[in-house]
């Protein structure tokens, strides 16, 4: 995988910008750069992936009646800890517990998966992230309290099997797409220099970036699926409930 001081210098080889010997002043290294950095932040849960969905750890509700429009209120059962100390792919794990616990990333990830690390109320606790079969960073397992792991970004690199931390790419550093989007990203960078530099891709370099945006879009596709409360009657399907003394679906085994 190019560096961002690489991926910059291709972009302004490729609209012609300098010669081929030629080096880039700071400035326009600089301005690459950040070109590049909010190029990829566009990407991330539109194009690259998924948007998070917010998912609590533990969940605390102190609301005085549960209410969940348009049900109607209904008072909850215990919340399982089975259940949210394995939180699904594509997470926003809002973290509030001053205990040492122990969470596990999802068991099957798709490539492009994310999952975002918030710390909220007390952060004295040391929380234990494990991989699932996967590394994280490059270790199995990845510890700490919220204090120093808070706003940490993960993407997962399936031909790595890891989840690599997102942060932003400097000249020394590398993106976290393969190599193979390598004149994707220069291209990107490219395009959002152009009105600046007073150039336009050209019809080439534009069927380029959108063959390999398509080929981005099919790689890092996401099942989107998400857990619902047993009988949330909007979103349950039918066969998982319970009538009379049949049971059927994911709570029992057939006729009673």
């Amino acid at each position: 995988m190019a560096t961002g001081s690489e991926l910059v210098l291709e972009a302004y080889r490729e609209g012609n910008l300098i010669g081929p010997n030629a080096s880039l002043t700071l400035a326009q290294a600089n301005e690459g750069l950040i070109a590049l950095n909010n190029f990829l932040e566009t990407l991330y849960g539109y194009e690259l992936g998924d948007f998070a969905g917010d998912w609590a750890i533990p969940p605390l509700n102190t609301a005085q009646v549960q209410g969940r429009f348009p049900l109607y209120p209904t008072n909850l059962s215990p919340n399982n800890s089975n259940i949210y100390l394995n939180p699904p792919p594509n997470a926003r794990l809002l973290i509030n517990s001053d205990q040492n616990i122990t969470v596990t990333f999802p068991q099957s990830p798709d490539d492009g998966a994310r999952m975002a690390l918030v710390g909220l109320g007390p952060s004295t606790g040391v929380i234990t992230f494990l991989g699932n079969g996967r590394t994280i960073e490059g270790s199995f397992t990845l510890s700490g309290t919220m204090t120093n792991l808070t706003g940490r970004r993960y993407f997962y690199r399936a031909d790595m099997g890891d989840w690599t931390l997102l942060a932003p790419v400097t000249a020394d550093s590398s993106p976290i797409l393969p190599r193979a989007y390598d004149d994707f990203l220069a291209l990107g960078i490219l395009d959002r220099l152009s009105s600046r530099l007073g150039r336009q891709l050209t019809t080439n370099q534009s069927m380029r970036y959108r063959t390999a945006m398509g080929r981005l879009r099919a790689q890092f596709r996401q099942r989107r699926g998400w857990p619902v409360e047993q009988y949330d009657t909007l979103s349950t399907p039918a066969a998982d409930f319970q009538y009379g003394g049949n049971t059927t679906g994911l709570f029992g085994g057939g006729s009673a």
